[in-house]
């Protein structure tokens, strides 16, 4: 039987699945924080999530939604960073492009395993619909996950 959840949404909708800690932040351990510790090198802090969020003198340093726009994905992408090092792989930076493109999550959003998305809007209206498919035979329980929702560089989240 299929089970499904219709939530109304007035604009798109992100699920997050890069992890910030555990993929994320070990990029920056490996490669960033000798520079970009506490805010020593332009205020951009690169130890902890906030630091990263909080973007140092330049601005901010990532634009959730948006890895094109984002100043850290292109400093990593043009190889001006980390600067006296190799350069980051080409996973490392898609890597940060997809955490970027995901809305730059702490953690991520939904486990999605055996579940399938599908985002549609029905006929005329301005609302979108969210479609959530369990395909694992079992029950799953969404009473701990949100949806996050980005509309001009502002995030709104909703419990499911």
């Amino acid at each position: 039987m299929k089970k499904s959840i219709f939530i109304i949404m007035a604009m798109g909708m992100l699920i997050g699945q890069v992890d910030y800690e555990s993929q994320i932040q070990t990029i920056f351990n490996d490669n960033c924080t000798s520079c970009h510790q506490y805010g020593s090198n332009n205020g951009l802090n690169l130890t902890t999530y906030s630091g990263v969020m909080n973007g140092g003198t330049s601005g901010a340093s990532v634009v959730a939604g948006d890895h094109a726009n984002s100043l850290l994905w292109q400093k990593v992408n043009s190889g001006a960073m980390p600067q006296g090092s190799q350069n980051l792989s080409s996973e490392q930076i898609n890597v940060i492009s997809q955490w970027i493109d995901e809305g730059a999550l702490e953690t991520p959003a939904v486990d999605v395993t055996g579940l399938f998305f599908s985002e549609y809007a029905e006929g005329s209206s301005s609302h979108k619909y969210l479609e959530i498919y369990n395909g694992t035979g079992g029950d799953i329980d969404l009473a701990n996950y949100a949806i996050v929702r980005y509309n001009n560089g502002s995030t709104t989240t909703e419990n499911l």
